[in-house]
């Protein structure tokens, strides 16, 4: 999730700018980048879930296991999204995510 932290956090001046101009609302501007984020993610990683899963010889359906490392992906880019929203800068995104994350396992 640490390599999305970047996409918001750099971006932030621009979209103060942008938004402040009337460009689009902040809904708007989370959703795009979310949509484009999430169409990336899913392309990609259909190769690799492909790979993994008939290199290892898994049981069951493809489908079920690229949906299930899909949605575990997705929530990984949301937090990612998250803790770029409420970080001031880049450093504090960057100590804050990882942070989190450790909490949870």
């Amino acid at each position: 999730a640490a390599a999305y932290v970047p996409a918001l956090v750099v971006e932030r001046a621009l979209f103060v700018r942008e938004k402040a101009d009337g460009l689009y609302y902040t809904v708007t501007y989370l959703l795009a980048k979310m949509f484009d984020e999430l169409v990336l993610a899913a392309l990609a990683s259909c190769g690799m879930t492909a790979f993994v899963f008939y290199g290892i010889q898994l049981q069951g359906e493809w489908v079920a296991f690229w949906i299930g490392y899909l949605v575990t992906l997705s929530n990984g880019i949301t937090l990612a999204y998250f803790v770029a929203a409420v970080s001031p800068n880049l450093d504090v995104a960057n100590a804050l995510l990882p942070t989190y994350v450790i909490t949870l396992l």
